[in-house]
C-alpha cells in the first residue's frame, strides 16, 4: 500500500510539474518603440476625460503569464503626467470587445520624472487557456496623463478604446488604431486544469491516505 501511495504523489507530483513546464520567456514582444514615434494617449480618470486602451491578443496555446509590460512616454505639453494604472484581461467569448473580466491586476506605475520606458506588472500567476483575449490598460482614479508608444512590430489584432465612461464597444478598429508596445513574460503549459479535475485527485489521494491509515491502525491492535 505504501509503494501505491507513493506513486500516486509522484504522478501527481509529475502531472503538475508538467502544467508549469518550461519557462517561455517573452512571447509577446512588439520590440524597442521607434523614434521619434507616436502613440495612443493614455489618461487616467483623475484628469476629467479619459482614455484606456485595449488590443486583442491571440494565444495559440495554455499559458501562464508571469508580466505585461507596455511602453510609455511622455509628449508635453498636453501628455506630462505619471501615475498609477491597472491591467486587465478580458475573454474575447462574445467577440463583442473587452466586456468578459478574467483577471485584474493593480500596481502599475509610471513616475513624474520618466524618460520614457517599459512599465507594468510582474507576478501576476495567470493561467489562461488557448484563445482570443483583450489584454487592457486602465487607470481609475489616477492622474497618468501619457502615450503607449507605438508599437515596431504590432502584436495585437484589434484595439478597442473606452472613452470617458462610454465603455469599449463601439472602439473596437482594424489596425487603423494605434498599435501600442507589448510585452508579455509567460510559462507555457500543457492545459489548464478544470477545478473539478484538482478536486477528483485531492480526493483520491486523501482516500488513500485514509485507507492507508486505517490498515495501519488495524495492523497495530
Amino acid at each position: 500500500m505504501k509503494n501505491v501511495l507513493l506513486r500516486l504523489c509522484l504522478c501527481i507530483g509529475g502531472w503538475f510539474g508538467l502544467l508549469c513546464s518550461a519557462h517561455a520567456g517573452l512571447i509577446i514582444d512588439t520590440g524597442e518603440p521607434p523614434e521619434p514615434g507616436y502613440g495612443s494617449a493614455f489618461m487616467g480618470s483623475n484628469n476629467g476625460n479619459y482614455q484606456y486602451v485595449a488590443g486583442k491578443i491571440n494565444f495559440a496555446s495554455a499559458y501562464q503569464i508571469n508580466s505585461i509590460d507596455t511602453h510609455l512616454k511622455f509628449s508635453e505639453p498636453y501628455f506630462a503626467s505619471g501615475g498609477a494604472f491597472s491591467i486587465v484581461l478580458y475573454n474575447d467569448d462574445n467577440a463583442s470587445g473587452p466586456d468578459n473580466l478574467v483577471y485584474s491586476a493593480s500596481g502599475g506605475y509610471m513616475p513624474a520624472d520618466s524618460q520614457g520606458a517599459w512599465y507594468g506588472i510582474s507576478g501576476l500567476d495567470w493561467l489562461v487557456e488557448a484563445g482570443s483575449y483583450w489584454i487592457a490598460f486602465e487607470a481609475q482614479d489616477s492622474s497618468i496623463n501619457a502615450i503607449m508608444s507605438y508599437a515596431a512590430q504590432p502584436a495585437a489584432t484589434e484595439y478597442a478604446y473606452n472613452i470617458n465612461f462610454w465603455g469599449y464597444n463601439g472602439y473596437t478598429t482594424d489596425l487603423g488604431g494605434s498599435p501600442f508596445s507589448l510585452r508579455v513574460d509567460a510559462n507555457s503549459v500543457s492545459e489548464v486544469p478544470e477545478p473539478g479535475s484538482l478536486m477528483l485527485l485531492l480526493a483520491a489521494l486523501l482516500t488513500l491516505l485514509s485507507v492507508y491509515g486505517f490498515r495501519r491502525n488495524a495492523s497495530t491492535c
